[in-house]
């Protein structure tokens, strides 16, 4: 029996986190002996226990010593499970698996960005390098991307699983129509500063969902009040957000996106930066947004008319209709079964 071991930064969090909770679930619900190791704690937020699920307790702002005592749980961790399947989704995760002995284990590695190693790229280079003498497969959820940096390894695209939208997860909200809605982590590449100041200048209300390592800096300057509110991060935001609420993403780049396509889910109006990652969406032109300047003539024109940035349902179906959790988890295991074959050909 195949024993599967994800590891992610943390139990849950940003996109490529809480979609890697649900494989490991739904795995778990068919039967197949699924394992899941967050190597961080979230700050500020109690850490979710999941079943057969290993916990590192690294914190975000810790440095390498104790990166590297994490690193000796995880081999504990490793050696217990021998795991016959391993999916490292993101850079820690990375580093980790290319520091640990895996003979006798198959290595998916996921790429979630455009940007990979962002900043760190000399080690991101020497883990990557790694990985290819360990023959890690690579997996992108970016479907345009058919190789990952550095050594232009090709690249299978499987999706990013979205949940199903269930009357469980009804919207229950006391957020103003209108409002303007940020959902993602408050770092400098999500741009939370440029949406910020865009509806300062309109006095147009902003409700801020998740956390990060601008939090901080961000709720110095700008406050709680009836027209800014930080939200924090909330496992399912979406319970909470108006339909005809606005989603606006001003990242400068972005890896799956994913918030785009839940706020497709949840039947919201769509605001883009224009950028290589999110033209991918292929929604109208008037989705798209270039500068500041833009972007507050874009608010403005919300403002004016709600239904302006609203989504065509043709587009909205093409993009969830590959997401479905049963759709991704089926191809993930196809994956692991043709991997396998070809290991034992090439004997």
């Amino acid at each position: 029996m195949k024993t599967i071991l994800i590891i992610t930064n943390s139990t849950h969090g940003g996109g490529a986190e809480n979609t890697m909770l649900l494989l490991h679930n739904y795995f778990l619900k068919i039967g197949l002996d699924s394992n899941l190791v967050a190597i961080n704690d979230m700050d500020g937020y109690q850490e979710m226990i999941h079943e057969k699920t290993f916990l590192i307790h690294r914190k975000w702002s810790d440095g390498v010593i104790q990166t590297f005592k994490g690193l000796r749980k995880f081999k504990e961790i490793i050696k217990n499970l021998n795991p016959t399947i391993i999916i490292a989704n993101c850079e820690l995760p990375e580093l980790y698996v290319a520091l640990i002995r895996t003979h006798t284990s198959i290595i998916y590695a996921v790429e979630h960005t455009t940007k990979p190693w962002n900043g760190r790229r000399v080690s991101g280079f020497i883990v990557r390098f790694i990985l290819l003498l360990k023959s890690a497969k690579w997996i992108t959820v970016n479907q345009n991307q058919k190789a990952v940096w550095p050594c232009n390894q090709k690249s299978k695209w499987i999706p990013n699983p979205i949940a199903e939208k269930s009357e469980s997860m009804s919207i229950k909200s006391d957020m103003p129509n209108g409002t303007i809605v940020f959902v993602g982590r408050l770092r400098e590449e999500k741009s939370p500063r440029l949406l910020l100041e865009a509806c300062e200048k309109l006095s147009i209300p902003l409700s801020l969902y998740g956390d990060g390592n601008l939090a901080g800096e961000l709720k110095s300057r700008y406050g709680d009040s009836d027209l800014i509110r930080f939200m924090g991060y909330k496992q399912n935001p979406w319970s909470e957000i108006s339909p005809y609420s606005l989603i606006v993403v001003p990242s400068e780049y972005e890896g799956d996106g994913l918030v785009v396509v839940e706020a497709m889910q949840n039947g919201n109006p769509i605001l883009l930066r224009d950028n290589v990652d999110l033209r991918r969406f292929s929604l109208d032109e008037s989705h798209y947004f270039g500068n500041f300047q833009e972007l507050v003539e874009k608010l403005q024109s919300f403002r004016d008319d709600p239904n302006i940035y609203k989504v065509d349902a043709a587009v909205r179906d093409r993009a969830l209709k590959p997401r479905s959790l049963d759709s991704v988890a089926k191809q993930w295991i196809r994956l692991f079964d043709i991997t396998k074959k070809d290991r034992i050909r090439r004997r």
